[in-house]
């Protein structure tokens, strides 16, 4: 298995100065050692994640997981059958991912929690409580630059070039290490802005802990599908113009031979 060094995040999407971010790697397997000293970095109450997809069919590969002063990058590990347990800890019962994401005291966010929470049960089994759907937040089209910039505070408090690099990479697969520690981060930030902390107390929380498995998996499913099927779309479609174009009384008429009967 590929290493992965450490590095830092100089995060640049707001225009208020930000703090250099450590970001670190792990392996699903080694979090016990990791995930006790990330738990004592978040004292906000919150958290920030953003995944990783690879590959045509955005397969789910690795996690980034975020507070105010860390990022944690964890490769997950697929498995058969139940899943197996860490051994407890005299501070946490269990030292694993789910005791993360399963844990109600801390908010989980994210741009897409919808996608996020289908894909961690479809490929990994794992639930998440108190999820939040970052891109709720807006009343216009969910997937616009808007609601992007709307689910970050608002334009006001933006680096606006910055905050579109990052918005043209959401949900996009292949993305590097350093946008996606970047996501997470700023999907944590937004969770702690004062607007947006009031708006996220009224929009639903995604709650798959106690949700019956059948109607999760068949939930989660239709979500996974619709996700590919519109990433398959292409940006461009051809117009099939006939080449012969008419000008009459100033307007020019063009002729589509696209779903022309025969």
């Amino acid at each position: 298995m590929a290493t992965h060094s450490n590095f830092t995040l100089s995060p640049n999407i707001f225009r208020s100065p930000s703090s250099d971010i450590p970001v670190s790697f792990c392996n699903e397997n080694d979090l016990e050692n990791h995930l006790p000293e990330f738990f004592k970095s978040i004292t906000d109450g919150a958290v920030g994640l953003a995944p990783l997809y690879v590959g045509q069919k955005c397969s789910f590969r690795t996690l980034a997981i975020a507070s105010r002063t860390r990022v944690l990058i964890v490769t997950l590990q697929h498995r058969k059958g139940k899943p197996k347990t860490t051994a407890p800890t005299s501070e946490f019962p269990e030292v694993s991912l789910r005791v993360l994401l399963c844990h109600p005291p801390f908010l989980k966010c994210a741009f897409q929690m919808d996608r996020l929470a289908a894909s961690l049960y479809l490929d990994f089994g794992i639930r998440i409580t108190t999820a939040k759907d970052l891109l709720s937040l807006s009343r216009g089209s969910r997937h616009s630059f808007q609601s992007f910039i709307t689910a970050l505070g608002g334009e006001l408090s933006l680096n606006k070039s910055a905050a579109k690099v990052l918005y043209m990479s959401e949900g996009a697969t292949n993305v590097s290490f350093q946008t996606l520690a970047l996501q997470a981060w700023a999907a944590f930030s937004s969770a702690v802005v004062l607007s947006t902390s009031i708006q996220l107390e009224i929009i639903p929380s995604i709650n798959t802990q106690i949700m019956d498995k059948k109607i999760l998996k068949l939930i989660a499913t239709t979500i996974h599908t619709g996700t590919q099927q519109m990433l398959s779309m292409p940006l461009r479609r051809k117009n099939e113009v006939i080449m012969d174009a008419a000008i009459q009384s100033g307007e020019v008429k063009v002729e589509s031979q696209r779903y022309k009967l025969a």
